[in-house]
């Protein structure tokens, strides 16, 4: 319900049965990543607000990043994946910031899995989604410089990857939309 408030409010147009899908992917995804984003062996005390929050460490944030690098793609008309022609290197420091973090999925997913702490992923989630913000806050994607659109892009689609796939394996669906 409180979900739905939020889809509603932010898009009103949409019809009653989006409203409820998307309600039901972001209000699952937020209890599934507010338990697994915790040290197990901690408690914590459980709040609709933070859990649904739009910033900070929640699924939302997360979802809502996976969103808006899709939406890049949709704008340029292109699939979400790395163009084929040449890149320069990253040069700005977002650029290299967020290549720097990209690096380190593996590593996060093998200390996970070898802890079998799943909150070591979320983590890592949060601070590309968060990289990936300061990059798109900082840098323009869709610039007349085609070498430095094509690195853009590619930094574009590997974070969606990576969060795609680090919240498929958290058991998180995400949308085309938010």
């Amino acid at each position: 319900r409180r979900a739905a408030e939020m889809v509603r409010e932010k898009k009103p147009e949409l019809a009653e049965e989006e409203i409820q899908r998307r309600a039901k992917v972001i209000g699952l995804g937020a209890v599934k990543y507010a338990d697994l984003s915790q040290d197990r062996t901690l408690d914590y005390v459980f709040s609709w607000d933070k859990l649904l929050a739009m910033q900070g460490n929640t699924a939302p944030y997360l979802q809502y990043a996976v969103a808006r690098i899709r939406s890049i793609f949709r704008k340029l008309g292109l699939e979400a994946r790395a163009p084929e022609g040449p890149a320069r290197p990253p040069e700005t420091d977002a650029e290299r910031t967020l290549a720097r973090k990209l690096c380190f999925f593996p590593l996060a997913l093998e200390h996970t899995a070898k802890e079998l702490k799943p909150h070591f992923l979320c983590t890592y989630l949060f601070e590309l989604a968060t990289e990936f913000s300061s990059f798109y806050n900082q840098d323009k994607v869709m610039v007349e410089d085609s070498l430095a659109q094509n690195l853009r892009l590619t930094l574009c689609s590997s974070t969606l990857h990576s969060l795609n796939r680090g919240l498929e394996l958290l058991g998180i669906e995400t949308l085309e939309e938010m």
